[in-house]
C-alpha cells in the first residue's frame, strides 16, 4: 500500500508539471502541443540520460540549487514592471517596493555565496556547477529575444 500510495504521488505530481511544460513550449516555440509534447519528452530524454551518472546528477543538482535564487529574481519581476502595475491600475507603497528590494538584495547574495561556495568545493565535474547555473540565468535573461513570440497555432 505504501508504495502504491508513493507511485499515486509521484504520477500526480509529474502530470501537471508534464501539461505545464507542454504549455509553455507550444506558446513560446509557437508549436502545435502534440510537437510540444514531443520537444519535452526529447528535453527530458536528453537531460535524463546523461543525468543518470551520479557525479553528473549531482553537478545538475547543484546548479539547480543556486539557479533557485536567481529564479526568484524573474519571479519577482512582474511584481515590480511597471507594464504589469498599468495594468492592474495599481501602484506599489514604500513598504512593498521596501519588501521588494530586501528580497532581490537577499536573492542576489544568497545566490552568488551558493555560486562562490560551489566553485570552492572544486569538486571534479564535466562542467562546474556554478557555469551551469550562470547559462540558466542567461537563458532567463535573454529568454524573450531568443524565443519566438505569437500564438501557437492550434
Amino acid at each position: 500500500m505504501i508504495a502504491l500510495s508513493i507511485f499515486f504521488a509521484g504520477l500526480t505530481s509529474i502530470l501537471p508539471t508534464a501539461e505545464v511544460g507542454v504549455q509553455i513550449i507550444s506558446s513560446m516555440f509557437n508549436v502545435s502541443r502534440t510537437k510540444a509534447a514531443m520537444y519535452l519528452i526529447a528535453t527530458s530524454l536528453l537531460l535524463g540520460i546523461p543525468d543518470s551518472v551520479p557525479s553528473i546528477a549531482d553537478m545538475m543538482l547543484r546548479a539547480v540549487s543556486i539557479t533557485i535564487f536567481f529564479t526568484g529574481i524573474f519571479e519577482l519581476y512582474p511584481v515590480i514592471s511597471s507594464k504589469v502595475l498599468k495594468i492592474l491600475n495599481s501602484k506599489l507603497s514604500p513598504l512593498e517596493m521596501g519588501i521588494v528590494v530586501v528580497a532581490i538584495t537577499f536573492f542576489i547574495i544568497e545566490g552568488l555565496y551558493s555560486m562562490y561556495s560551489a566553485a570552492k568545493q572544486g569538486h571534479l565535474y564535466l562542467l562546474s556547477p556554478p557555469a551551469i547555473a550562470i547559462a540558466i540565468i542567461l537563458f532567463g535573461l535573454l529568454a524573450d529575444k531568443i524565443l519566438i513570440k505569437g500564438a501557437p497555432p492550434a
